[in-house]
């Protein structure tokens, strides 16, 4: 995939903006300038989402009603137009080659982001690693969003019911009902889960070893709240409905959903200690490069091209090792756009196919 250009108009800080890229750019400026801004608004011109906020209306501009985005893609087969309308009165329009469609304007998430936020991936809450595994690698599998939104309403009704119910005969009658639905999506998200564990683990383990010259050992290792016996979608449903009667009382008692996908946790564990607890800052950083690099092999085995690549003021806090690794691994192949407040991007002036631009308050100048 490649960005030939893009329009914002209204986005974030940005005015107007007309930017054709090229296969390397540099975006150099101070903070607060809209590096991340610009970040922001390739992601959501290719994904039709926003990386940085789930309230999609703070990326209009303050003071105005609307934001229009306006991305032209070339494919290897064909060229894609992808026009995004925002409004704070209307709901969100998308638009690919004149057609309107929802959700992800391609279907899939082209664009693979690298930020200093996604530490959080290793150091948070487990949260932190759910969102990871259920944003970035869930649109490979068909469904697996709409069962994901499903089973998060499924929780929030039953959690509710949980704790407003004063009847509680026609509680225990109703929550019956809704550990059926529970436990029906809750056992295609988790089976997804492990079937994209399970497939992509071997890229991430053989890119870590690259990066670690083999001397580091990775072990993931999936959490779940349940007792699993099986991987098999049936042999979970069995598991889960069976687990989330015999916790019927006590989830009456504490009045919340205590069991399920939205419960779970990954690990990361480095040499067999826990990364998050015991991992080095650059253990860490290694481990998350790995994860993306392995993401951008992942999308290129599945749909035989290439992802753009988002490094928004990350790749200077790598050392020179895995930086100049990661530099190799997309050079001349992925359309890589880097952003960052250090001066020694200046050098990639020198590099055939990049381009270097100058951000200041909301406008950019090419150097």
């Amino acid at each position: 995939m490649y960005v030939e250009f893009l329009v914002l108009e209204n986005f974030r800080n940005y005015e107007k903006l007309i930017l054709k890229p090229d296969i390397l750019n540099v975006f150099y400026g101070k903070n607060a300038q809209g590096k991340t801004n610009l970040t922001d608004a390739i992601f959501f011109g290719i994904t039709g989402r926003s990386y940085y906020t789930e309230r999609e209306r703070e990326v209009i501009k303050w003071g105005n009603s609307y934001s229009k985005l306006y991305f032209k893609l070339r494919e290897a087969c064909r060229e894609l137009v992808i026009e995004i309308s925002l409004s704070k009165t209307q709901q969100k329009k998308v638009k690919v080659n004149g057609s309107a469609v929802r959700g992800y304007p391609l279907g899939w998430v082209g664009a693979v982001i690298f930020s200093p936020r996604d530490i959080n991936v290793v150091q948070g809450p487990p949260y932190e690693r759910r969102r990871f595994i259920d944003q970035e690698w869930g649109p490979f599998i068909p469904y697996y969003e709409y069962n994901l939104r499903q089973y998060q309403r499924v929780v929030i009704q039953k959690n509710n019911l949980l704790r407003e119910s004063r009847d509680r005969k026609r509680l225990y009658i109703d929550i019956d009902v809704w550990n059926q639905q529970l436990s029906y999506f809750g056992s295609k998200i988790l089976a997804t889960r492990l079937f994209l564990l399970k497939k992509i683990n071997p890229l991430i383990r053989h890119f870590f070893g690259k990066l670690t010259e083999n001397k580091e050992g990775l072990v993931i290792r999936y959490n779940s709240s349940l007792k699993i016996v099986g991987a098999s979608e049936k042999e979970l449903y069995n598991q889960f409905i069976s687990e989330v009667t015999a916790l019927k009382d006590e989830e009456v008692n504490r009045g919340q959903t205590l069991i399920g996908p939205h419960k779970d946790d990954i690990s990361f564990l480095i040499n067999g200690a826990d990364a998050r607890v015991y991992g080095s800052r650059g253990q860490q950083y290694t481990l998350l490069l790995a994860l993306k690099m392995a993401q951008i092999e992942q999308w290129k085995q599945e749909y035989k091209e290439c992802p753009v690549l988002l490094l928004d003021d990350i790749l200077f806090d790598l050392d020179s090792n895995r930086r100049s690794a990661l530099l190799s691994y997309v050079d001349g192949n992925i359309q890589t756009f880097i952003t960052t407040i250090d001066d020694k991007a200046l050098g990639f002036c020198k590099l055939d196919g990049s381009k270097v631009f100058v951000i200041n308050n909301g406008s950019i100048a090419c150097c």
